[in-house]
């Protein structure tokens, strides 16, 4: 069955959906209030691969 993101697959009789990786940079600069709103858009998102946030510091 074919999703929006990728493909299931079937492994030992279980399904694996694959999922290609996804990498955000936002260079930020003074940008104090947009960015807690920024994360939070991008905690929200349903896309099933793990977050990492960085900061440049």
């Amino acid at each position: 069955m074919n999703s929006a993101y990728g493909s299931d697959i079937s492994s030992g009789g279980k399904k694996i959906n694959k999922f290609p990786g996804v990498t955000v940079i936002a260079p930020c600069r003074n940008e104090r209030r947009f960015i807690e709103p920024f994360i939070r858009s991008l905690l929200k998102q349903d896309y099933p691969r793990e977050k990492t946030f960085q900061d440049g510091h």
